[in-house]
């Protein structure tokens, strides 16, 4: 188990070190929640942690090494061990590991570390300890530095106010995802630090 801590570890070093974005809290995350309840950000937040320390681990690690590295090893996959791997499945399922996150190479490369801690000892468990130590301290990082983006899906800029009056205007959020119209009273507080 100490190994798949460590190499939680080396996976999560890299990705907090490439860091590049910032998007503090008032400015990208509480306009989110102006029109909801006091009570649902700290909710929000402990949910958020939950699903990336728990949830995603023990999930992805059951779709991309449970499932998807055994079936690019045989078709039957499960009747293939833990242990048992080829190139074409180590590197695959990491590949497609690394796809939704945001820095996909990096995710990729996190993929691979997690599926050698598989391999290793033909346990998923390792796999799963190991990348909930990464999201555990990527975690940490995000509370204790403010800095939301390294949970958010690139650097959301809060629009300035419309040109012609007060109509909604597009929030960038990724280029993967759709373009959403907030109101500018919502901007507006979002600037005013006033949420």
């Amino acid at each position: 188990m100490a190994v798949a801590i460590g190499l939680g570890i080396a996976v999560a070093i890299p990705w907090i070190l490439a860091h590049k974005g910032a998007a503090p809290f008032e400015e990208h995350v509480r306009p989110f929640f102006v029109d909801t309840p006091a009570w649902f950000l700290p909710v929000w937040v402990i949910l958020r942690i939950v699903g990336s320390v728990v949830v995603a681990p023990i999930v992805e690690e059951l779709a991309f090494r449970g499932y998807l590295m055994r079936r690019l090893v045989a078709r039957d996959f499960d009747q293939v061990p833990l242990s048992r791997w080829t190139p074409l499945a180590v590197l695959g399922s990491s590949l497609l590991f690394g796809v939704p996150h945001q820095r996909w190479i990096l995710g990729s490369v996190a993929g691979l570390v997690y599926a050698i801690a598989v391999i290793r000892r033909g346990r998923l468990l390792d796999g799963s300890v190991a990348h909930a130590t990464t999201n555990a301290l990527v975690a940490v990082c995000v509370l204790k530095s403010g800095d939301w983006s390294m949970w958010l899906w690139g650097r959301r800029e809060l629009p300035a106010k419309s040109p012609r009056g007060g109509s909604p205007q597009p929030l960038g959020l990724s280029p993967r995802l759709p373009q959403v119209a907030i109101p500018s009273k919502v901007v507006e507080l979002g600037h005013n630090h006033g949420v």
